[in-house]
Formats: C-alpha cells, structure tokens, sequence
C-alpha cells in the first residue's frame, strides 16, 4: 500500500463497544461492593495486566477475593491522570476471568464467576496518577435462568403486532424479516406471556445455552487446526488455542493502543469522552485515526468505520480491526527507531 492510497482512505475509527446481553434473570445486587480501596502504585509496568497474572513488582498491586454466589463480577479503578489496566483471574488456574485495559486511566473488568470461586485482582500502572480508587461490585444471575432460554420465531404481519411484541420487553435478536421476528424466551413466565399475546410462534431453539457451548467448542477446534492467514497474524495456534480468536473488549483496545504507540506518525488513538456520549455502563468510545500527517487538520475526506455497535455481531468488530492492521503494516510494517511494532513480521504483512 503507497502513501496515496493512505492519504485517499483518510481514517479509520474502529468504535469498539460491548453489550453483555443475557436473557437470565438478575437477582438483586449484592448489599455493598465486595471490595473498595485506594491503590497506591508509585513504580510502573509495561505488561498486559489482562492476559495472565504478572509477577510482584514496580507497577502492579493485587487483591483476592472470593464470590459469594453465581454472577457477574465488576471491577472499576478510576485515577486522575495515566495510562491503567486491570486483571481478574481464578486465583486457583489462572484463567482470566475479566479485563480492561482502556486509553487512559477509567476501567471496568466484568466477567462471569461460581459461587465461592477464589479471584485475584489485578491492577497495573504504566503511567501518570501513582493512586486510583478501586471497587468490586457484584449482581447475582440466576443459573437456572441461562439454561432455560429458547430462541422463538414470532409472527409479526403487521406493525400493530410488532409493536405488541416490542411492548413485552423481550430481548430480540437481529434477525428478523417483513412478517416475523426471532426473540429470546425464559421458559415458564416469558413463554406463558408470549403465548397470551395471541401471535403465531415456533420455537427455532429449545436451548440457547448448548447452542452458544457448542458454538465456543467449534471455534475452539478451528482455533487449533486452522491458521486464517489475517493481517495481524492472528488465528494460529499460538496466538488463540481457547477462545476462538474472537477478541475481547480489552485486547481490542490493547492493540489498537499498540498500533498508535507503534505508528505515531500516521495512527492516532482517538476517545470520545463526555457522560453523553458514553456507553451504558459508562466506558468510553475508543477508536483510531489512520492517516498521512495524522495530526493535521487539513480537510481530506473521512472514511468512517465502526465495529460491534449491534449486539452479537462479532465478526464486524473482528474485520474493523484486522482491516486496521491491513492498512497500517502493510503501509509501514516496520516503524522508525527500533520501536516494536504489533505488525506481523514483514513477509507476511499486506502489500
């Protein structure tokens, strides 16, 4: 790729937003948070704190924990200025649990964790405020509720019907067409509730839970058999033998931190930061800017990307991000001055 067809494609802003959609019932919120504290860190560290837990030293401080039921786990750290990542392991095998690892110095980790289950947390500086405040809250889910879930295609031939159905509060999915449309159903209360609304329905799934199981355990054989041969490398072996590849919220941001960090003349990190524009569960937007004399305000048209803005819709997020690594190590794959570069390595890099 020539600096043209860079200066031609403008900018890239991947918006990369999670939505942790669950159709299981929320037990009320545990009575307090599990943990609050002020963390005073005055050395630094340049290692993820999300993937794996980093040994004691100049930047890093840990807690543990352990869950008092079946739930999500949040964990928030907020300082005044810097660059923060946070960690949540089981602290008996070491598999993350949760991370964040966004621009700046404002964190949210959730993840799902068993009652009684032993957590360590994580949280590592790399830059700016030596203390930020740090609380671990909790909401209960009822197990039950997950496993019970079906996946029903109701019949919409009308506006009337839809808005009828849209009233009821139950979660739709993105798939639906000019007369019907796929919902999420708890068995027992929801169904009896779909059922007196007086619509046509067939149930598509009886089990969402063992479809999304068996869903993780494909990608997960794909994952060990199949290399995808993306710009960044990822899909081998080494790189992603658990999840899939699918990424994280956290290893999202941490690349796209790497990138900018790695390519400072022509990828730009760009936040969008104020209470309006934050999402739900107040994260802010994070993206990248790719372009020639990045820092100019100069006028040349904008290409606007975004990825995962719709629930569920993982691949967007992935070709977002992959296409960022397209244009920037296939127009610079090796950055000045012995910087490490996220690219892959030469040869396989993008013409």
């Amino acid at each position: 790729m020539n600096s043209s067809l860079l200066g031609r494609i403008g900018r890239l802003l991947p918006l990369v937003v999670t939505v942790v959609a669950a159709c299981a019932i929320v037990a009320p919120a545990h009575a307090g948070p599990l943990l609050a504290t002020t963390l005073t860190v005055p050395g630094a560290t340049d290692g993820t704190c999300f993937a794996r837990e980093l040994a004691s030293g100049p930047g890093v401080v840990k807690r543990s924990l352990r869950s008092p039921g079946h739930g999500l786990i949040k964990v928030r750290l907020v300082a005044a200025s810097g660059d923060w990542e946070l960690g949540v392991f089981d602290a008996r095998t070491g598999r993350p649990v949760a991370g964040s690892a966004h621009y700046g110095a404002r964190e949210l980790a959730e993840g799902l964790v068993r009652k009684g289950q032993d957590l360590l947390v994580q949280a590592c500086r790399s830059s700016g405020a030596t203390r930020a405040t740090m609380t671990v809250g909790f909401e209960a889910l009822d197990r039950r509720a997950i496993s019970d879930v079906e996946l029903v295609r109701v019949s919409t031939p009308t506006p009337e019907a839809s808005e009828k159905l849209a009233s009821l509060g139950f979660e739709t999915t993105e798939h639906h067409g000019l007369d019907f449309t796929d919902v999420f159903v708890q068995r027992g209360q929801q169904a009896a509730k779909l059922g007196r609304l007086g619509l046509i329905s067939i149930v598509l799934d009886p089990n969402v839970e063992a479809l999304r199981k068996a869903a993780i355990r494909s990608g997960e054989a794909f994952a060990r058999t199949s290399a995808t041969g993306l710009p960044s490398g990822r899909g081998t072996t080494t790189l992603c033998p658990v999840t899939g590849c699918y990424r994280t919220l956290a290893e999202y941001t941490s690349e796209m931190d790497a990138l900018a960090t790695a390519h400072p003349s022509f990828v730009k990190r760009i936040t969008i930061t104020n209470a309006a524009t934050r999402t739900y569960e107040g994260r802010d937007i994070e993206g990248l800017e790719i372009s020639t004399d990045v820092n100019a305000r100069d006028g040349k048209p904008v290409f606007l990307m975004m990825g995962l803005h719709h629930v569920r819709e993982w691949p967007a997020g992935e070709h977002t991000l992959e296409w960022a690594y397209e244009l920037i190590c296939g127009y610079s794959p090796d950055p000045p001055g012995g910087v490490d570069t996220p690219c892959p390595d030469s040869g396989a890099a993008p013409n």
